[in-house]
């Protein structure tokens, strides 16, 4: 991982352009990876820090993660394009 906070990975799934998404739960970032080209990209969700990501899901898309904040009543998604 290109963090060392990053140190469990969990909830993979690959959406429908073939990346792996998966949530890091403890270390508080969302994450993919490009089978491609190994690429990794890690980045903490805005607007909630401390929060915990868990429990990824598309949309019927196969492209728009979402996710919940663990312990929380809190959603969030990303957009694939710009990771916003």
């Amino acid at each position: 991982m290109p963090d060392p906070k990053a140190r469990d990975p969990h909830t993979p799934l690959f959406d429908k352009d073939g990346i792996l998404w998966f949530s890091v739960q403890n270390g508080g970032f969302m994450g993919r990876l490009d089978p491609n080209t190994g690429d990794i990209k890690l980045f903490q969700p805005a607007g909630a820090p401390g929060q915990m990501p868990y429990a990824l899901r598309f949309l019927s898309d196969g492209r728009q993660p979402w996710f919940s904040y663990w312990g929380s009543n809190k959603i969030a998604t990303i957009n694939p394009d710009t990771l916003e």
